[in-house]
Order: C-alpha cells, then structure tokens, then sequence
C-alpha cells in the first residue's frame, strides 16, 4: 500500500498516526511550499503590478518544506518505517492531490487543525480541498487527536 503522508508545521503528530494505522506501508512524506504572489490592482496613477515572491522567499520557503518533512520522516524511523520525501512549490490542496496521482497514492493522510468557520472562510481549508479532489480516499486526522 502506498500511503502519501501530507505535513505541515501544524500537524506533524499526524504522522504517528499514520505509522500506527498504516504498518509497513510504502510512505511518501510530502510537503508543499505555498507562497503568495501579490497583485496591486490598476490605477490611473500607478498601472497594475504583480510582486511574485523572491528568491530568498522561495528558498526559506524550502527549507522549512524540508525541515517539517525531514521530522516526519524521523518520526516514521523510529516506528521502523521507511518513507521517501517530496515537496512542491505551489497551491497546497491541488499540490498534494497532483502527488497523490502522481505516484499512484492508495490514500493520502492529511491533518487538519481546529479552526473556527471565519478562519475557514479567510483561509479555505487544505484537507477540505485535497477530500473534494483526491483521485484516492483520504484520511483526514485532526492534530489534537493524532498524539
């Protein structure tokens, strides 16, 4: 079974849960890099404008990508399982759904946090996107409950 365990800085206990519901799966620890390119819209004094983010944004941006994943792959060795990793610049939701087809995904493990309906609605949540359009079922595990 091929398991695509989706982290972020948020969930990481996620993946102990995962190791516990998935023994000797074939994990692929993925991490995607979200990054905001700012749009400053027409005005007849200044034109429209597109900031995309910076290189050194970008490459802080993957090292923290890698750092949440290289922990999630720690934690998946000490319960004596073996995981790849793979990160991806880009939207999270669709991200982790394009990698779960990628590699052919039996199912994807995905975190989600407690948040309020008005964070939800300023921030679309990423496993509510990755249920809707993952090619495979997905377990979504609530951080506070993964420990």
């Amino acid at each position: 079974m091929k398991v695509l365990l989706a982290v972020d800085a948020d969930n990481d206990s996620v993946t102990a849960m995962a190791a516990r519901l998935f023994p000797h799966a074939e994990f692929v620890v993925f991490s995607a890099v979200e990054l905001a390119t700012v749009v400053v819209p027409d005005t007849p004094l200044t034109g429209a404008a597109v900031f995309p983010p910076s290189a050194e944004e970008l490459t802080l941006a993957e090292s923290a990508a890698d750092d949440v994943t290289a922990a999630a792959q720690r934690e998946l060795a000490a319960a004596g399982e073996h995981a790849d990793v793979a990160t991806a610049v880009g939207s999270a939701g669709s991200a982790i759904c394009e990698e779960a087809e990628a590699i052919g995904a039996d199912v994807v493990v995905v975190g989600r946090s407690r948040r309020g309906w008005l964070a939800r609605l300023v921030d679309p949540s990423v496993s509510d996107y990755v249920v809707k359009h993952a090619a495979c079922p997905v377990l979504v595990v609530h951080a506070d409950a993964a420990g």
